[in-house]
């Protein structure tokens, strides 16, 4: 029962490995050279919008996108393949908007939680 469990805890990250089905990146919208705003969204090209009481505090990062990458999540080590659709630095933090490939979700989190990859096709 132990190898079972431990075998379901790996899938994630063997799944991500060479056998996995990247999507063709023309399939997903994506915000690029400008801050989100909240019409982003609702069009499904930003994940995020960066704004205070005083206004918009998001700043485009220069990056090519969208962008393959793989996801490890900080609390639970769990690697997910996503597509990075947005790219912002607000207050001092590069912040990645992407949809999380197992599921469709979309998911905002530091740069550095991703690695962003190149997918020969």
């Amino acid at each position: 029962m132990r190898i079972v469990s431990l075998l379901l805890m790996l899938m994630p990250v063997l799944a991500v490995g060479n056998d996995f089905n990247w999507p063709n990146l023309g399939e997903f919208n994506f915000i690029s050279g400008r801050h989100a705003v909240e019409q982003d969204i609702t069009d499904q090209k930003a994940i995020f919008v960066a704004k205070t009481d005083d206004g918009y505090i998001g700043k485009a990062i220069d990056i090519k996108l969208p962008q393959h990458a793989i996801y490890t999540d900080g609390e639970s080590g769990d690697k997910f393949p996503v597509v990075v659709i947005q790219a912002e630095t607000a207050n001092g933090m590069d912040m990645y908007g992407a949809i999380n490939l197992y599921d469709g979700t979309g998911l905002v989190s530091v740069s550095s939680d991703f690695e962003l990859i190149k997918i020969e096709k």
